[in-house]
């Protein structure tokens, strides 16, 4: 113990800080998990939306079934949209600091070899440009905007796509009908972020992301 004011002041000190850390570190875990908790409570709401829609309409069992999976599935989505609403109301430059902290950083786009060697900042802003949708097994993916693979596996044109993977391209040819329009099909739960050629390019333009814009158009001549 404390033998003389001094060592005294010290620890009291020490006491506070501890305790203030403490509090800190409490106050952030039950902040994760009051939203853990809004985020589970919203899933049983739509579930229970769901469960009510389906009695209503006298939706067949296996259709039911099939509807309550793909409920499970698209689960982690509604909090992808809520962050993306809350980045929404940053400023350019802490928009693109935090999003590249917190996506781009451990997002399949700095995978993609498309994207290989073009500024951090033009992937964060494509990261909260891009729509994320989720194909249940045996699903056709539309065609039109370029797609990355999140998670699960599908056919294209005679190649299994893994995490990571891509296709579509040839979205950034200006004129539609000199595309493919081949889709992918899903072989298990597949979860999609497609943006359009337009809209890559055009940020790529606005925002002054010039190695980003060169590569997109060095890539679509070799089209």
């Amino acid at each position: 113990s404390a033998s003389n004011p001094s060592e005294q002041l010290i620890a009291v000190v020490l006491m506070l800080i501890g305790g203030i850390t403490w509090g800190f570190v409490l106050a952030s875990v039950l902040n994760i998990a009051r939203h853990a908790d809004m985020s589970n409570s919203d899933f049983r709401h739509a579930l229970d939306e769901l469960n009510h829609f389906m009695r209503l309409h006298m939706v067949p069992s296996e259709m039911q079934r099939r509807l309550r999976e793909y409920l499970h599935e698209v689960k982690s989505l509604n909090v992808t949209h809520t962050h993306h609403q809350l980045l929404s109301l940053l400023s350019p430059k802490l928009l693109e600091d935090v999003t590249v902290q917190a996506y781009v950083k451990d997002c399949p786009l700095e995978r993609v070899r498309l994207f290989e060697g073009v500024e951090l900042g033009f992937l964060a802003q494509i990261s909260l440009l891009q729509q994320t949708a989720v194909y249940p097994p045996t699903e056709l993916v539309p065609t039109g905007s370029l797609h990355i693979l999140q998670r699960g596996r599908s056919y294209f044109r005679g190649s299994l796509k893994l995490k990571g993977s891509f296709w579509g391209e040839d979205c950034l040819i200006a004129n539609p009908r000199l595309r493919m329009h081949v889709r992918a099909k899903a072989i298990t739960y597949i979860e999609v972020c497609s943006i359009g050629g337009d809209v890559l390019m055009h940020t790529a333009v606005e925002y002054g992301h010039m190695a980003a814009y060169k590569k997109l158009r060095r890539h679509t001549l070799l089209l």
